[in-house]
């Protein structure tokens, strides 16, 4: 009888010690995804849909990757140019986009 107890609490620890692991792993593995306007960002939704502002097809929001430096092991964030009309400096874009107000093209950003 103290074999069959030992032996069942045994397989009840192990059993219950893989149950944990296999969660942790599975809950660092599923990344949420958010959905947002592209003419409205502060409108945000975990699933896709219609804005309700505008009506527009909301997209999957970009998320920000992160590249560790291999000296210290901290994590520093990539870092995109960012372009501004010369004329319009609140006018931002990316590489090639043109100012919505003049038409310029845009041009690197000066910090």
């Amino acid at each position: 009888m103290k074999n069959l107890i030992i032996v069942l609490s045994i397989f009840l620890a192990l059993s219950t010690s893989a149950t944990s692991q296999t969660s942790a792993k599975s809950s660092k593995e599923v990344q949420k995804t958010t959905y947002t306007c592209s003419m409205h960002p502060e409108v945000v939704s975990s699933k896709t849909g219609k804005c309700p502002k505008c009506g527009m097809t909301l997209v999957e929001k970009p998320t920000v990757k992160n590249n560790v430096s291999s000296k210290k092991g901290k994590v520093k964030p990539i870092q995109t140019k960012l372009y501004a009309c010369p004329m319009h400096p609140e006018s931002k874009g990316k590489l090639n986009d043109k100012c919505p107000k003049c038409g310029m093209k845009l041009t690197e950003e000066v910090k």
